[in-house]
């Protein structure tokens, strides 16, 4: 292909799936427990921890799901539902002044809650880091703060723009800014989010219909 020619909407989606496809191992192997609390606190969107109550070195993330009827693929063939609760909690260790992971815990609907330390088996705790991370890093920070909170919530405010300011110094102050944001939006809406056709939900372990529930959660 020719540099600077025009990419059709199934090509750009195509190239994007190939660029998640070089991520995935993201999603298969998360090597170290400091690596996954690295992860949670550095990563795209970092996670907010709250001090536990009566403790002045204990960190908490918690996270619940009404939605029981979205499916988490953690296993293409065998897709399991979105954890309906998860719980990670840190340690600071006082003399490194270091985080530390203290256990994860997480549940599947109606079933019992499974808790994972670090001293568990490599295999059950590369499982737990991975429902933590894959939600987290999927519904939480890609589709409500990048996709929604950002995106689309910005999306009405430049409507808004357009429509009203038309002889204005702010309009030639923002105008810069927002120009494309309406148009983004709506190729994005097709290219990656396409239930069917869309690189996020054929490449990402979340099927389409967890995406159109964290959306219309959000508080616009």
């Amino acid at each position: 292909m020719n540099e600077g020619q025009k990419l059709s909407d199934e090509q750009f989606s195509d190239k994007i799936q190939d660029t998640f496809a070089s991520e995935l191992s993201d999603y298969t192997d998360f090597g170290t427990a400091e690596h996954f609390v690295d992860r949670l606190l550095n990563g795209f969107w970092p996670a907010l921890f709250y001090v536990l109550t009566n403790t002045s070195t204990r960190y908490v993330l918690s996270c619940c799901f009404k939605e029981q009827n979205c499916m988490l693929r953690l296993n293409p063939q065998a897709p399991t539902l979105v954890p309906t609760k998860y719980v990670v909690e840190l340690c600071l260790e006082k003399e490194t002044k270091t985080l530390k992971l203290a256990h994860v815990r997480y549940q599947f609907g109606d079933s019992d809650l499974i808790s994972v330390t670090p001293n568990d088996p490599a295999e059950k705790l590369q499982l737990a880091m991975r429902v933590v991370l894959s939600t987290y890093m999927n519904v939480q920070a890609q589709v409500r703060g990048h996709v929604a909170s950002a995106h689309f919530n910005m999306e009405q405010y430049a409507i808004a723009f357009f429509r009203n300011l038309r002889s204005s110094p702010i309009r030639q102050l923002i105008f810069p800014h927002i120009k494309e944001t309406p148009n983004i939006n709506s190729q994005g809406r097709n290219i990656l989010l396409n239930a069917s056709t869309g690189a996020i939900p054929k490449t990402l372990p979340f099927t389409p219909r967890v995406y159109l529930h964290v959306d219309s959660i959000c508080d616009w």
